[in-house]
């Protein structure tokens, strides 16, 4: 079952996005009640108070969220989801 975790609204400059994470079924066959969540983000509209363009998705271990907060940082710093690949 889908269950949200955290949802975020983050500004940067004149720019809002929406930052939802969930836990969901990871759809594995032998262990049906594995989870992970996944956060997505969108760029909103404040006042139409509607979603936009999806811009952006992760996942990680199920009840963290830890890419949720990573990502609203990045997003209130430079207005971008871009991630520095780590050597």
């Amino acid at each position: 079952m889908t269950k949200i975790l955290c949802t975020s609204y983050v500004w940067h400059d004149d720019k809002c996005f929406k930052v939802n994470t969930i836990n969901r079924p990871s759809g594995i066959f032998d262990y049906p009640e594995a989870c992970h969540s996944e956060t997505i983000v969108w760029v909103w509209y404040p006042v139409k108070n509607m979603a936009g363009e999806f811009i952006w998705q992760a996942e990680d271990i199920s009840g963290s969220i830890n890419t949720h907060l990573k990502i609203c940082g990045m997003l209130h710093d430079t207005g971008t989801c871009e991630v520095e690949d780590e050597v």
